[in-house]
């Protein structure tokens, strides 16, 4: 939770240094739950946070239109629209003298007498340091990856509503797990809901994965339009917590971060 808290106010120094316009807004995140034994597991779990000396809040009533009996409350979390957020980093990377190559697919890293080369399909970059922050890590031996990871496809729709939107992020305890926040459009508030998540291969019908969403917009407010949808594939680890750090002992100074 301290490495969360510190990236927040990381990113946002780097904003404000670099005055990139990517949205970003300070929000309160609540995870909460719709059934009653879950309530008391709520309650432990503010303890627990509390106890290691960060701040949480138990909340028994939360004011939005779903059902949510109960929740814990993260005060001064962050959300932000991350497309802009790297079209700034790639700005600043530039204006620093940097550089930035496309098209330029990495499929190997080998060691030399003083590093690493990374090869690509038309050149090949030598270094003392690689990070391999590509989604799903392209090296297979030795990291085993392959074997303490598996893909889950997720889903959300974007809807405009004439009613009033409620303040903060929000996400339930228990699968199947639906979440809500709101992003800026074209000036105006709109809602953000995901869900729907399965493993990637599962036999699942796919048709129902925006109509679950669909029908939950249309629950809370009759007026919903679904102004966009999108699907990803994300890294899911055994423990589900990240990667980061070596990504092998008998590779160092090769750096691995995946699985957020």
């Amino acid at each position: 939770m301290e490495a969360n808290e510190q990236a927040i106010y990381n990113i946002k120094n780097i904003i404000d240094e670099e005055q990139i316009d990517c949205d970003f807004e300070f929000k309160d995140n609540y995870i909460y739950t719709d059934l009653e034994d879950e309530i008391i597991k709520i309650k432990n779990e503010v303890s627990a946070v509390n106890s290691l000396g960060f701040d949480a809040e138990y909340i028994d009533k939360l004011n939005v239109p779903f059902n949510a009996l109960a929740g814990i409350k993260f005060k001064n979390q962050a959300q932000f629209n991350s497309l802009k957020y790297v079209y700034g980093l790639c700005k600043c990377i530039l204006n620093n003298k940097g550089e930035i190559y496309e098209d330029s697919k990495v499929y190997d890293i080998k060691s030399s007498t003083d590093g690493y080369i990374t090869y690509t399909k038309n050149n090949s970059v030598r270094s003392k340091y690689v990070v391999l922050a590509s989604h799903y890590p392209i090296i297979n031996v030795p990291g085993f990856y392959f074997l303490k990871m598996y893909q889950e496809a997720s889903y959300i729709i974007g809807i405009e509503t004439n009613s009033p939107l409620f303040e903060g992020m929000y996400i339930n305890t228990k699968a199947p797990t639906t979440s809500f926040r709101t992003a800026n459009y074209n000036g105006k508030k709109i809602l953000l809901i995901g869900g729907s998540e399965h493993k990637v291969g599962a036999k699942e019908d796919l048709s129902n994965c925006y109509t679950n969403l669909e029908n939950v917009a249309k629950a809370l407010y009759a007026d919903s339009k679904v102004l966009f949808k999108w699907q990803t594939q994300d890294c899911v680890s055994l423990d589900k917590i990240p990667y980061i750090g070596e990504f092998s002992t008998v590779m160092p100074n090769v750096f691995v971060a995946t699985r957020f």
